[in-house]
């Protein structure tokens, strides 16, 4: 049969370069092994495509891009509202024996090798209300080399998802695994300073691992490079739960959030974090209005500090590390699991109205050189001295500190008194119990020290013991 005139259709649709006009389809299919002569049913660039990034170009704001199991080499970025779904959307990766299999996994890698930031994010935000769903966002492309290189692997990439450079609401980051990066997993940062208007993002179920490379920065009241950082918040409200880290420097860093809103702010529950450096850390938790302050969340972690880094002037290692929360903040840390580093909990510069605007309570610290350790000085030269601070800790349960279960620690040059109130606290074994340094120190409450090799309550420049 011969055909004078007419447009070949082939079995998967109407091919690509065409004149008809399609409006943009609310579904569609993406799969690295698709052609135009076979496309699984589909119509061959209308609603089927063999890459990411043409799929999220073609489908309509609030669609949904499926994703095949297979391996993709390149840089997605999605500007308009939609749902981006992996072969495994739904499915955690840290439940049980599963996604075991590389085979069925969505795996993005970097096209190119590129360390730096933001141009080495291999997944891209730049609008609201997105879902990355079901993923493997991996930056080792075994086919380059000359990349970092992070416990045997060679990295390619910086960073996995970001949403740097603009003000993103709504992202749901969830069921991904997310490894090999020199830098963040996640990276959600505002870059104004201007109120929010709500729609809090979260970041939830995912799998994240082999980000170990750690800096500490010269400079850190500016936004520094957060290498090895699993979830970098900056100026956002953000919700992080049932996430696991594995080799990371850090795990979550919540980096200058001023809250315009009254009392959002993030909640960082139900994670299992494995870090070097800081497991939680929040710095500069504050409302420039001075009305009503955020009120943070951290509960129902459990954090193993591994080897720290031991240099000169290095910051101490610690499971969850508060800094700079301003006077109208309160934050609520109850049900954590902490061991080893050289803090359970680290403090600096807490100026809260009341004691207990910032709580520790139904804690366990393990192995920790101390337990509580709560500063009223920044050991770096750039910054001045704390302000009067204060915390309450209530049931928590030290166990075998390395060198003190509570260290509070007035230097001359900083800005006391330091005051602690403990409410049924329990330091058992160690050398120490209580470690009181400066006469500035206070601490009410009676804590109960048991078994303490050298004695349960130390005092050293100027201190005084706390009334028996």
């Amino acid at each position: 049969m011969r055909f004078t005139y007419g447009v070949l259709i082939t079995i998967c649709g109407m091919l690509a370069g065409s004149a008809v006009a399609w409006a943009n389809p609310a579904q569609v299919w993406v799969n690295t092994g698709w052609t135009a002569e076979n496309c699984g049913g589909h119509t061959w660039q209308t609603d089927a495509f063999a890459t990411i990034q043409a799929g999220i170009d073609a489908v309509a704001p609030d669609g949904t891009v499926t994703v095949a199991a297979g391996v993709y080499a390149e840089r997605p970025r999605i500007d308009k509202p939609l749902a981006l779904l992996g072969p495994q959307a739904g499915v955690d990766p840290n439940a049980g024996n599963v996604r075991t299999d590389a085979g069925l996994e969505a795996r993005i890698i970097p096209p190119t090798d590129d360390v730096t930031q933001p141009t080495g994010t291999l997944v891209s935000v730049m609008a609201d209300n997105v879902t990355v769903d079901g993923l493997t966002i991996d930056g080792d492309n075994p086919q380059i080399s000359g990349g970092d290189s992070l416990n045997g692997v060679d990295c390619n990439a910086a960073t996995g998802i970001a949403t740097r450079d603009m003000h993103v609401e709504g992202l749901l980051v969830a069921h991904n695994i997310i490894r090999n990066l020199r830098c963040e997993a996640v990276s959600i940062i505002n870059p104004s300073w201007g109120p929010q208007a709500g729609g809090q993002s979260a970041v939830l179920y995912n799998r994240i691992e082999n980000l170990p490379k750690s800096t500490w920065p010269e400079h850190p009241e500016y936004m520094p490079p957060a290498w090895g950082t699993g979830v970098l918040v900056q100026r956002e409200n953000v919700r992080i739960a049932y996430n696991s880290f594995t080799q990371v420097a850090t795990g979550v860093d919540i980096h200058t959030l001023f809250s315009h809103e009254g009392t959002a702010a993030p909640i960082i529950t139900n994670n299992t974090i494995q870090a070097s450096q800081t497991g939680i850390g929040i710095n500069l938790l504050s409302d420039p209005l001075r009305v009503a302050g955020p009120q943070a969340q951290i509960s129902g972690n459990t954090i193993t500090i591994t080897a720290c880094r031991q240099t000169e002037d290095a910051f101490p290692c610690s499971g969850i590390f508060i800094l700079y929360i301003e006077h109208q903040s309160q934050i609520l840390a109850s049900g954590n699991t902490i061991s080893g580093g050289d803090a359970g909990f680290l403090f600096w510069e807490v100026p809260t109205f009341n004691l207990s605007d910032v709580t520790v309570a139904n804690s366990t610290i393990t192995g920790s050189k101390y337990g509580i350790w709560f500063m009223n000085f920044y050991p770096l030269s750039d910054f001045g001295p704390a302000r009067p601070s204060g915390i309450l800790l209530s049931n928590v349960v030290i166990t075998n500190p390395l060198t003190a279960g509570i260290y509070l620690e007035d230097e001359a040059g900083g800005d006391g008194p330091v005051i602690l109130n403990a409410t049924g606290v329990t330091v058992q074994g160690g050398p120490v119990g209580l470690l009181l340094h400066g006469p500035r120190t206070v601490i009410t409450g009676t804590p109960s020290l048991i078994e303490q090799t050298v004695q349960p309550i130390m005092t050293e420049a100027g201190a005084q013991a706390p009334a028996q």
